[in-house]
């Protein structure tokens, strides 16, 4: 998947975004005319159920779990830039859709599209998210925290909360991704996608973000890759 057409910006210090449109450009430009054929994509942020695109949400799921299991605080880790800034994702789902439609509609053939959820969010929000699996969320201080450096040593917690809380066997290594989440949650720069050409073109495709993470974590809690700590999540089959 590549891009253009970004709506709004690439603030403070961002890839240089003509260079960006100007592979894109080339690339459905030399295939216009061709029997072969393509599109291009452009997603935001990345979510959803799939272990290959919820390593954010994995991560953070792991620390929320040792933080409420070492009686640390539920900060919110990124830098002040990230708090504050507008973010759009992309559900896993919602692309597959996308895509789906792009293959069958020959008037997509050799675009490129935006593809995010159709909303926007700013990580202010992290108190929801706290309060979907029952963390108490501590104040951001305001500045960020690196998870890699506070978490990766916790390996030995990990496992005594997998042994306390009946989850699947995993290593922290592979659910805590925590040099990944150091990124998401420290870029340099706000970018917000239009979708107005997909809607031009004829999809109107589009999924509530919140909801979307709700449904992600209760698939890792019935996964039983983390616990939950709010009865509205616990485990249908708890008993089993």
């Amino acid at each position: 998947m590549r891009g253009l057409d970004w709506h709004d910006a690439v603030l403070k210090g961002s890839i240089d975004q003509s260079v960006r449109n100007k592979y894109s450009e080339m690339w459905c430009d030399g295939n216009r005319g061709k029997v072969s054929s393509g599109t291009s994509f452009e997603p935001r942020m990345l979510h959803g159920t799939m272990k290959s695109v919820r390593l954010g949400e994995e991560a953070s799921a792991s620390t929320r779990t040792i933080c409420k299991h070492e009686g640390l605080p539920f900060v919110y880790p990124g830098n002040s830039l990230t708090w504050d800034y507008l973010n759009d994702p992309s559900s896993a789902d919602l692309i597959a859709e996308q895509e789906i439609w792009a293959s069958t509609t020959p008037e997509a053939k050799n675009e490129a599209f935006n593809i995010s959820n159709g909303d926007v969010f700013r990580w202010r929000v992290w108190h929801l998210i706290a309060e979907m699996v029952g963390v108490e969320p501590a104040p951001y201080p305001g500045k960020g925290l690196c998870l890699t450096g506070n978490f990766r040593s916790k390996d030995a917690v990990w496992e005594t909360i997998i042994r306390e809380k009946g989850l699947v066997e995993t290593k922290l290594k592979d659910v805590g991704h925590f040099r990944f989440a150091d990124l998401v949650f420290n870029t340099p720069f706000e970018a917000v996608g239009s979708m107005n050409k997909s809607r031009k073109f004829g999809f109107h495709g589009f999924r509530d973000t919140e909801e979307s993470l709700k449904a992600i974590i209760h698939e890792m809690i019935e996964a039983r890759i983390v616990p939950s700590f709010n009865g509205r999540y616990m485990l249908r089959n708890a008993g089993s």
